[in-house]
């Protein structure tokens, strides 16, 4: 499992800066049953094609003899190290088979080649006429690149985690399922060619590419659980836009990802997505699969998104792993909403565009209505409720006279998240007037207490406090 100070660490993200070699030919599916080939001219070489002829494993003799991941305790020859690789990759690619993924990109010509990189082995380089040693980078689990020659992806794995991870096999094997998937993503989506995706909408849409890979960890290899430190990430900056990414959130953003393949179309609805996210951009076709089967928009389902991770522990399996040093935790009684916490020293800002303020009522009134004091500019808002242990939640638009308004079931905290749902790709913040806009629990009706344009209320009104990120 890896270790939350090193989450940083673990994967390299697609466009990273690679340590560039050229990769070999890759074997041609005919032939896949020539089981040990000299892979080079390098003698330190070694070649393994795993069980099912899928995979090319290719590794020098310079791997960590000392490592008893690297042993081969069953004298078959193969240190478990690539045994383990070997399988998660078999297995990675029968379960994404079954959720009806095609075939990894070139897949369907040849065996796909994984390298385990810092193992001592080279490959020569015929345009360059020299070798170039097979690295990675020490603080990458693993990355996939695209042999653009012979239209195939490869990937390029760590041969040592011990530095990122307590568990090294549990690592590979949800690498392995990550990975696969980026390959599974290229039939679709060029994300290697800047000719059709350029930098600039790449940094906007990649966090969908890394949020569905680290998603497909936990369909792969649900025990593994390496998601949840970024999951952590993620819930302590709920205010942040979509679109943010900082090595972690990305990642985090699985349960996003999850969420929608568990409660709003399964993978049926990702396909949807993929196969039309080059022509109509990722939001768009997410948006336009949802509409084409009859889900809610995805305003409402991002509002309702966040009133579920306010209390994580209480809908997804693995939800009270969730919880991490900065993840939001309880930390005021106000009276209005948001205005009183935009001050500056309440560690939180206004919320980008799918970014949210989180809120949780502490006592149960019959209703609650929630509205918009101050007419607020362009920006549009949803409000999302949820009951606590209860995955049935609503989302309304605020809007200046038309309260967005949550009879509770029973009894039970209830989870409000304010989530910004401005128009334009381009908007990361509100401006500055909209900053001064404020929420009320609006409770006069139900118990008799006085409603100001503070909000709040008294006596026997029911209290909400923010969920902020400790620091």
């Amino acid at each position: 499992m890896l270790l939350p100070s090193l989450a940083m660490a673990g994967r390299a993200g697609l466009r990273e800066p690679r340590e560039a070699f050229s990769p070999l030919a890759p074997m041609n599916r005919d032939n896949r049953a020539l089981r040990s080939a000299s892979p080079s001219a390098d003698p330190d070489a070694n070649v393994h094609l795993t069980a099912g002829g899928n995979f090319r494993i290719l590794w020098g003799d310079e791997y960590p003899r000392g490592d008893s991941d690297w042993k081969d305790t069953d004298g078959d020859g193969l240190p478990e190290w690539i045994e383990i690789i070997a399988e998660a990759f078999e297995t990675a690619l029968s379960l994404q088979q079954k959720n009806g993924f095609s075939l990894p990109y070139g897949m369907d010509r040849y065996s796909l080649d994984v390298y385990v990189g810092n193992t001592g082995m080279s490959l020569y380089d015929w345009d360059e006429e020299r070798w170039k040693a097979v690295e990675i980078q020490s603080n990458y689990y693993a990355y996939t690149e695209i042999d653009k020659t012979h239209e195939t992806a490869y990937f390029v794995f760590n041969s040592d985690l011990s530095s990122l991870a307590a568990d090294e096999k549990a690592l590979i094997k949800a690498t392995a399922a990550h990975e696969l998937f980026h390959a599974v993503q290229r039939n679709d989506f060029p994300w290697d060619d800047e000719t059709w995706v350029d930098n600039r909408r790449w940094g906007e849409e990649a966090w969908w590419f890394e949020a569905t890979a680290t998603w497909i960890e936990e369909v792969c290899q649900p025990q593994v659980n390496d998601y949840v430190y970024y999951v952590q990430d993620l819930l302590s900056r709920p205010h942040e836009p979509l679109t943010w990414t900082n090595g972690y959130r990305e990642y985090g953003l699985a349960i996003l990802a999850g969420h929608l393949w568990q409660n709003h179309g399964g993978p049926q609805l990702w396909r949807r997505i993929f196969e039309t996210a080059l022509d109509l951009g990722v939001e768009g076709a997410i948006q336009n699969a949802l509409a084409e089967t009859g889900q809610p928009s995805f305003e409402n389902i991002m509002a309702g998104f966040w009133t579920l991770a306010a209390h994580p522990d209480d809908l997804w399996e693995d939800g009270h792993l969730f919880y991490g040093e900065n993840t939001p935790r309880l930390a005021a009684s106000v009276s209005a909403l948001p205005e009183s916490l935009l001050s500056g020293t309440a560690g939180i800002t206004n919320p980008g565009r799918y970014g949210a303020i989180l809120y949780r009522v502490t006592d149960t009134p019959s209703a609650i209505s929630v509205r918009l004091i101050e007419n607020v500019t362009a920006a549009k808002w949803r409000a999302g409720f949820s009951q606590d242990g209860d995955t049935l939640w609503r989302a309304e638009p605020l809007a200046e006279n038309l309260p967005a308004s949550f009879a509770p079931a029973g009894e039970g905290f209830i989870y409000i998240a304010v989530v910004n749902t401005s128009d334009g790709a381009g908007e990361k913040r509100l401006d500055a007037e909209a900053m001064r806009s404020a929420l009320a629990l609006d409770t006069s009706a139900e118990t008799g207490n006085r409603s100001s344009s503070s909000g709040g209320g008294g006596g026997s009104g029911c209290f909400i406090k923010s969920l902020l990120p400790l620091h």
